[in-house]
């Protein structure tokens, strides 16, 4: 386990990640929508993406279908995070400058696309209180038989098998989430 990351993710395995207690809900589904926010623009400025997500398949049962994941990260302009730079700079930035994108990423984790289908272990969003609204603690995507998601291929069930958008958060967990790991996942 890296030394930056903390006993979150101590559990020797996901399948026991998932049944943490702060852990309030685990889903599958699709991503329909994408939308990057930056909170505290003015001052420490965070970036995350809220992802939109058709919900599938969930262990909270009587959950909203659709849910409203926060996950950190994102892409911005650099307007939008103006003060962290003109601090840091120590000047005005041109219009040029604001006007360019800026990629948030955390520990390498690529960004969720529109038509990715999803496996998302989540914790009540304290910033948001509506019960379909969430904060990431493990994101995984089902590449479809290889087939990046998002393509239009069709998948079957059997073929499901979600791995991780980026290194998973412990070491010693489980590289893949088949169809049979997900049915348990979600008792």
């Amino acid at each position: 386990m890296q030394g930056t990351r903390n006993r979150t993710y101590s559990a020797p395995s996901f399948a026991a990640f998932t049944r943490y207690p702060h852990v309030t809900n685990v889903i599958s589904g699709t991503v329909t929508a994408l939308r990057a926010e930056v909170s505290d623009p003015e001052g420490a400025a965070m970036v995350h993406t809220v992802l939109t997500i058709d919900v599938e398949s969930q262990r909270k049962a009587g959950a909203p279908t659709t849910a409203y994941v926060r996950e950190g990260g994102g892409v911005v302009t650099v307007e939008q995070v103006r003060a962290t730079f003109e601090d840091k700079m120590r000047r005005k930035l041109t219009k040029k400058e604001l006007d360019q994108k800026i990629d948030y990423r955390y520990e390498g984790t690529e960004h969720a696309r529109v038509g990715d289908h999803v496996l998302v272990v989540v914790t009540e969003d304290s910033s948001v209180r509506r019960p379909d609204a969430y904060s990431l603690l493990a994101r995984l995507v089902d590449r479809r038989d290889g087939i990046p998601s998002g393509s239009g291929a069709p998948a079957k069930a059997a073929s499901v098998a979600f791995t991780w958008a980026g290194e998973a958060p412990n070491a010693a967990w489980e590289k893949t989430v088949d169809a049979d790991s997900l049915a348990s996942l979600m008792k």
